[in-house]
């Protein structure tokens, strides 16, 4: 059962919608926290770290931004370390978790050195070993995002932080599309993760444009859910298009709360007000007509009446071919202390 400790750790993802500009970035991490995010991400890299200098952009990025080269859609996106310092602080600042992606080996090493709460790997990164193993050597806290790996993408790599006796790692099932359609989602693996890696925290880092997705993705075992956010859809931007408007993204952060409360902790317990309606609703055996003394009783001779105070109707076989000791009215409850 989730207690309030251990309850689903929502991320809102800024990612790059912050446009390079740092005012920007600070109202995305307070929009976060009023929103009901339990943490706020960013990426940190360098164009140069990242991508080759004629590397092209992905068909949604060129729709979103205009852009068709990684270098010039990159170089205006970029925080500096200094900048993601202060972003750091101000969200400590205002109690909300700071966690950052980094896209090279020295972003890395800075993050790790700034202590941010975690490391999350992009699922670009799902196969980078330069990655993982700098991240073991530390044995530092991280959240890989498995979009574009199959099954066994994923359990080599994972195998990777489990034979290196890693422990605290998290994986986010993942749909690299921008946006993702719902019927690409596959929430159904969420569970089947849970299921291989039963020690391992899984969760969803969801790509589409949806509200109830979230929620969704809680029933089949989402502990760790990330969406991105933005202040509008129609900011010139590679994500803005795939993210959740903030106050879109307070319902979702919402629905997700219902879906983790209604969700309760996979054992039957009954309720005070459950138990106090069963005793008014189920039925006891009653007698179906008058009876005489030293009549031995037939099935025929029971039925079934509220309230819930007498001989379970469960047990009505134990009754038959018993004898009455005095006379009985219709529609009354059975005693054992009428028979001999």
């Amino acid at each position: 059962m989730h207690n309030k400790e251990d309850k689903i750790k929502i991320i809102a993802e800024v990612g790059v919608n912050h446009n390079g500009c740092i005012k920007s970035a600070l109202r995305y991490i307070q929009a976060a926290k009023d929103a009901g995010a339990n943490a706020v991400k960013f990426q940190l890299f360098s164009s140069e770290k990242l991508v080759t200098s004629n590397a092209k952009t992905a068909q949604y990025q060129k729709s979103n931004t205009g852009t068709s080269k990684q270098t010039e859609l990159l170089n205006k996106l970029e925080l500096s370390n200094h900048q993601i310092i202060t972003l750091q602080n101000f969200a400590k600042k205002i109690k909300i978790d700071f966690i950052c992606t980094p896209f090279d080996i020295d972003s890395l090493k800075f993050l790790i050195k700034r202590k941010v709460s975690v490391i999350k790997l992009s699922s670009g990164d799902f196969d980078n070993l330069f990655m993982h193993e700098e991240i073991i050597k530390n044995n530092y806290p991280v959240i890989l995002s498995s979009g574009m790996a199959d099954e066994s993408e994923i359990i080599k790599t994972l195998n990777i932080y489990k034979n290196n006796n890693h422990k605290n790692l998290s994986m986010l099932h993942c749909v690299s599309a921008y946006p993702a359609q719902l019927s690409v989602l596959n929430l159904q693996y969420i569970a089947r993760l849970s299921e291989l890696f039963p020690k391992i925290k899984i969760g969803f880092s969801d790509h589409s444009t949806e509200i109830l997705t979230g929620a969704l993705s809680v029933m089949v075992g989402a502990q760790i859910i990330e969406k991105h956010i933005t202040f509008s859809n129609n900011h010139v931007g590679p994500d803005h298009k795939a993210s959740l408007t903030i106050s879109n993204f307070k319902k979702y952060v919402s629905q997700i709360r219902l879906a983790e409360s209604a969700l309760g902790a996979g054992e039957k317990t009954l309720s005070k007000t459950e138990l106090d309606i069963k005793k008014i609703a189920r039925r006891s055996l009653a007698y179906s007509s008058d009876l005489k003394k030293g009549m031995k009783i037939q099935k025929s001779n029971l039925c079934s009446l509220r309230p819930n105070k007498g001989i379970s109707v469960m047990n009505y076989k134990k009754i038959i071919n018993k004898k009455l000791k005095k006379n009985v009215n219709k529609n009354t409850l059975l005693k054992l202390s009428d028979f001999e």
